[in-house]
């Protein structure tokens, strides 16, 4: 609607219909407008109804308010003017602040009062500030003095020097100061062209013409004047043209000029910027030898880019560069002229390295063939093995070898077949493993694959039948009997299992493929099960198996073997009745050994064997017993004793000997005792006299519980214990032991060992009993570790407490030494490690590196508690202050670096297993280790700019290098380069952290100006003690931080991202870049170089290996990469 309303109100204007416009202005709420058009409407009927005006528009004044409505102020002058209304018009324009407009009518019109409207307009002017305009009314006027001061009062100095300029004639003339006050304000405002036209036109100041010149970049007008005045300048002032020329981008003109200015170097970089690679090649052609040697470099760049090769060839020989003429040629596969110019201008090594680069190239490029000719022409055979076996050609491999390393070809068959097993291939790991002589490990593959056809088909086609065997244990406990019993009679090799199962002690598999093939196996099986069970000393078992196996007669035999009598009489009384004879002959004989001839004698009695019990007593000198046995079973040799009884009584010094080897009247007076049956009393006697030998009381106390034993049962216990406390009594404390045993008094009879410490004695008496031999174990483990005896831990087996007691005692080099010998496990020896490194952690600087050295020498534990020992041991040394970083601090930081390598690997290697967070933080304190050692190095090696980067990364890791200390190494690193800017800001962050640890407040810590960057964490803990304990070097650096606080060509702000490449504040931010090993700094594709598992910048990384001579990662032994 309000459009509406507009569009008649437009329409009504043009048609001067004043009421409705009027109308249409109050509509749409245009209060001025309504105001104006009621003031035309009063206009308008004053016309009609007094003037009387036929045309109400014919009225002067309501004509020249509806032409005032459409702004055409010269309508609405010339409307007045006809009217002779000199003084509306003029007041016309002044009611619109058109006061020149005014002046101009007056002017006209020649009104009196002219000069006073011209005064009033320039006070008002002045007093307003339009100072321009006050300029502009003096011009018109002609008083160019007054407008000059005004226009450089406005600060319009430019305007001031124009009117100056283009009115030469100017009277009265324009005073020397007033000219200098212009020129001064021209340099001021920048207007240096102006200035120094001044300078030189009006003031004939040539030099200070010259510098504005200069300043403005006018250079034509600078050289004008230098050709004019100073000849001796021109030269210079073209090089300077040409910079400038350069800056904005006009490099055919700067070209130009550095040619006037013979500054071919610059003209020659001008023309290679701007492409003008023709002219670039003229000039450096002019150029001495030396100086030219760099574009050359680049010109053969272009040309070889561009394919023009003989101009490329001819740039790089100019530029002493064959070896990249050669390696052009290379790539092109111009073979033949690349190996004539490697030999022409080329030391042998040289060519080496240079084919050995280009090889590694066309490796990479996938062309093999071609890399391999390269490897082989300087002779680097292994290199060209090396790259069939990444690329996984092993037949190329395998030809190379045969052809170059043929003592090798074995272990590389073995190194393939391995490798190929791991990725499952597992039948070209079969050929290799054959090729190597090796069908053993190929078995063992299939084997663990459970592919047990191919398992048997290998054993049986390379090791015949008796390798055959080795498989089907492991295939039937794989797979099952049944299942297994389908791949034996496949292959015949049932009978053959069966044999081998049996020889290996897998009974059970044997029986049960016995029963499913062959029954009649099985008798076999249970012989030879009995002959194991009774090595093993399982003898009811080997019982029931020789019954099984129809031989009763070896399970007699065996229980004789054992002396176990009873058990060997019921079985041959329940199987073989003839060997009863036997057991009873056997047993006899045991009795003799003991001189228990009376029961040897019934036992020959029993077996039907009278002879042998005489022979026992003739043997024995016991002649009266001899002559009874022979009187009452063996009559025909009664005649036979006699002469022998004779004979002996003949023999010089002959004893009247019964059988007893003491000849005391104590055993005399038992034995009379015995014979007449009074066996209690003998025993009293043997138990209740004192001895004068306490050695004769054994044999005296061995009878008297004999006695007991055959006829007291009733007493026997209760005899050998009171024999046994009378043996202890005269220190006799293991034949004490052995009574306690006889009579069944087992505990005590090892108590007497254990609180005797007759400990081997307690072993032999507990045998067959694990109940007490575990209670006689543990009492001399306790006895041996209370008495701190290392080596007789280890004898028992207990390796372990051994190491817990010298752990104990502080005897490391005994631990190791102990723990080497026994083969202690890794997980073992990784406690003492922690242990070990923990204790050490409490010392001193020199114990932290000994702490060190112990993990580099031992493997510590892969674990999440052990991890904490790690981080406890890197944050002791990389937090190490400045003054104990002695001479000791690099080779330490080097045996950590090796020492966390070797872990993360650890780590990795059971990456499954673990959370990978603990990789991670195992990952992160190797790497600022890394760091540390790249930046200790490299400044040893006084290589600073590296030593910047290295330092700037290590700001990375706050958790792990105290932020005081990371600053300050890093601050004073740039300031060493010469960038004070990145100095100051890293130092003044040092200096608020060490303010903030000597206050514990963190609280004033501004992180405002590190907004701006996201590579460096500001989140670490504050340190608990200074990097730098010396107070007064610390005041050292907050007075430099300080005094370019107040400097202000100094920018003291980080730049942003974009503008960091290639600068040392490229490594506060982070990127997605891979950053370098050497630095840490995110690598330009360009720049990039793929290097044992590692990647680098190959400058950074060529710089420092040409210096040490090994990898930087890995520390192998290695030479620069070109």
């Amino acid at each position: 609607v309000e459009g509406m309303w507009k569009q008649l109100l437009s329409k009504s204007l043009n048609d001067n219909n004043l009421l409705i416009a009027y109308r249409c202005a109050t509509a749409i709420g245009d209060v001025s407008l309504s105001y104006y058009l009621s003031d035309c409407i009063r206009l308008k009927e004053y016309a009609e109804n007094v003037l009387h005006l036929s045309n109400s528009n014919d009225y002067y004044l309501l004509s020249n308010k509806l032409a005032l409505l459409k702004k055409d102020f010269k309508l609405g002058e010339l409307i007045l003017l006809n009217q002779n209304k000199t003084n509306e018009c003029i007041e016309m324009y002044q009611r619109y602040h058109k006061h020149l407009q005014a002046i101009n009518i007056a002017e006209l019109m020649k009104h009196p009062k002219l000069h006073e409207m011209k005064e009033n307009y320039f006070n008002y002017l002045i007093s307003s500030n339009q100072e321009e305009e006050a300029a502009k009314l003096k011009i018109h006027e002609g008083d160019y003095n007054q407008a000059i001061n005004l226009f450089l009062k406005g600060g319009m100095p430019g305007k001031a020097a124009m009117v100056i300029l283009d009115n030469p004639n100017i009277h009265p003339p324009i005073s020397i100061q007033l000219l200098d006050t212009v020129a001064t304000n021209l340099v001021k405002a920048g207007y240096y062209d102006l200035a120094g036209e001044f300078y030189e036109t009006k003031l004939d100041e040539l030099n200070r013409a010259l510098d504005c010149y200069l300043k403005g970049h006018v250079y034509r007008k600078a050289i004008d004047l230098a050709r004019k005045h100073y000849p001796s300048k021109v030269v210079e002032l073209q090089d300077q043209w040409g910079d400038y020329l350069v800056t904005q981008k006009q490099i055919d003109m700067a070209i130009n000029h550095y040619i006037e200015a013979k500054e071919y170097q610059k003209a020659i970089e001008a023309a290679i910027n701007s492409r003008h690679y023709a002219r670039a090649l003229q000039l450096v052609d002019i150029m001495d030898s030396e100086v030219a040697k760099p574009y050359y470099r680049q010109l053969a760049r272009y040309y070889e880019d561009t394919n023009q090769i003989d101009i490329a060839e001819k740039c790089y020989l100019s530029a002493d560069q064959p070896s990249y003429a050669v390696e052009m040629h290379t790539r092109l596969g111009h073979w033949e002229v690349a190996h004539k110019l490697a030999m022409s201008y080329m030391s042998e090594g040289e060519v080496g390295l240079l084919y050995i680069n280009q090889a590694q190239k066309l490796e990479s490029a996938g062309k093999l063939r071609e890399a391999e000719r390269l490897y082989l022409t300087v002779k680097e055979k292994d290199l060209a093995i090396n790259m069939y076996k990444k690329h996984r050609q092993f037949d190329d491999m395998i030809r190379l070898v045969k052809d170059y390393r043929p003592d090798l070809i074995k272990e590389t068959h073995q190194f393939l077949a391995q490798h190929l097993e791991m990725e499952g291939s597992l039948k070209d790991a079969e050929n290799h493993y054959v090729e190597a002589n090796e069908w053993q490990s190929a078995v063992n593959m299939y084997r663990t694959n459970e592919l047990w056809d191919d398992a048997i088909r290998v054993s049986k086609m390379y090791g015949g039948l008796a390798a055959s065997k080795r498989v089907t244990i492991a295939l039937v406990m794989a797979v099952g009997t049944k299942e297994g019993l389908k791949y034996l009679t496949k292959h015949g090799l049932v009978e053959a299992a069966i044999d081998h199962a049996t020889e290996n002690g897998a009974y059970d598999i044997a029986f049960e493929l016995a029963a499913l093939a062959l029954p009649k196996k099985v008798v076999e099986i249970h012989l030879k099960y009995a002959l194991f069970l009774e090595d093993a000393y399982r003898f009811k078992e080997a019982e029931e198996e020789f019954i099984q196996a129809n031989k009763p007669r070896e399970a007699i035999e065996m229980y004789i073997h054992q002396k176990d009598y009873n058990n060997a009489l019921r079985v041959a009384e329940a199987y073989d009745a003839t060997a009863i004879s036997d057991i009873y002959i056997a047993q006899a004989k045991a009795k003799i050994e003991i001189n228990d001839f009376q029961s040897a004698e019934e036992l020959f009695l029993q077996s039907g064997h009278p002879e042998l019990a005489l022979d026992m007593y003739m043997s024995t000198n016991q002649w009266n017993d001899a002559l009874r046995i022979a009187q009452q079973h063996l009559p025909h040799r009664v005649v036979e004793v006699n002469n022998h009884f004779q004979s002996t009584q003949t023999r010089p010094n002959a004893a009247n000997n019964k059988g007893f080897i003491s000849k005391n009247d104590l055993l005399t007076s038992g034995k009379s005792l015995e014979q007449n049956k009074q066996y209690s009393q003998a025993i009293d006697l043997y138990l209740h006299n004192k001895l004068d030998n306490p050695s004769d009381c054994i044999i005296v106390y061995d009878r008297a519980l004999e006695l007991a034993r055959s006829y007291l049962p009733n007493r026997f216990v209760d005899i050998g214990i009171e024999i046994s406390k009378k043996l202890i009594e005269i220190h006799y404390e293991e034949q004490a032991a052995d009574v306690l045993f006889d009579v069944g008094r087992q505990d005590e009879a090892i108590t007497v060992c254990l609180t005797y410490g007759k400990f081997e004695k307690a072993k032999a008496l507990s045998q067959g009993n694990p109940v007490l031999r575990s209670r006689v174990d543990e009492a001399y483990q306790s006895f041996i570790t209370s008495k701190g005896d290392a080596k007789g831990l280890v004898d028992i087996g207990k390796a372990d407490v051994a190491l817990d007691v010298l752990a104990k005692r502080g005897d490391w080099d005994k631990l190791w030494e102990v723990a080497a010998k026994e083969r202690l496990s890794s997980v073992t020896i990784g406690k003492y490690v922690i242990m070990r490194i923990e204790e050490l952690l409490k010392g001193t600087v020199s114990q932290v590196d000994e702490a060190v050295r112990t993990l580099q020498k031992r493997s510590g534990p892969i674990s999440p508690s052990a991890l904490v020992t790690y981080k406890r041991l890197v944050n002791t040394v990389l937090s190490r202050s400045l003054d104990k970083e002695n001479n000791n601090y690099l080779p330490t930081i080097s045996s950590l670096k090796e020492t966390l390598f070797r872990l993360t690997n650890q780590f990795k290697a059971q990456e499954k297993q673990l959370d990978k967070q603990l990789l991670g933080d195992m990952e992160e304190l190797l790497m600022a280790t890394h760091y540390m050692y790249m930046y200790l190095t490299t400044k040893s090696l006084n290589l600073l700019d590296i030593a910047a980067k290295c330092s700037i990364t290590l700001l990375k890791y706050p958790f792990v290098i105290p932020q005081d200390k990371a600053f300050y190494l890093a601050g004073a690193a740039a300031r060493a380069v010469g960038n004070t800017n990145l100095a100051f800001m890293l130092l003044n962050r040092y200096v608020d952290i060490t303010e903030a640890m000597d206050t514990n407040d963190t609280s004033f810590l501004d992180n405002s100006e590190y907004n701006i960057i996201d590579g460096v964490p500001l989140n670490g803990p504050l340190p608990p003690s200074h990097y730098i304990s010396d107070e007064d070097i610390r005041e050292e650096e907050r007075t430099w931080v300080l005094s370019i606080v107040t400097d202000s060509s100094i920018e003291q702000k980080f730049p942003r991202r974009e503008q960091t490449r290639n600068t040392l504040y490229e490594g506060l931010y982070h990127y997605d870049r891979p950053a370098c090993i050497v630095t840490g700094y995110p690598i330009h594709p360009a720049d990039l170089l793929d290097i044992n598992n590692s990647v680098a910048n190959r400058k950074d990384w060529n710089t420092l290996v040409s210096k040490i001579k090994i990898d930087p990662w890995t520390g192998q032994s290695q030479n620069p990469i070109y």
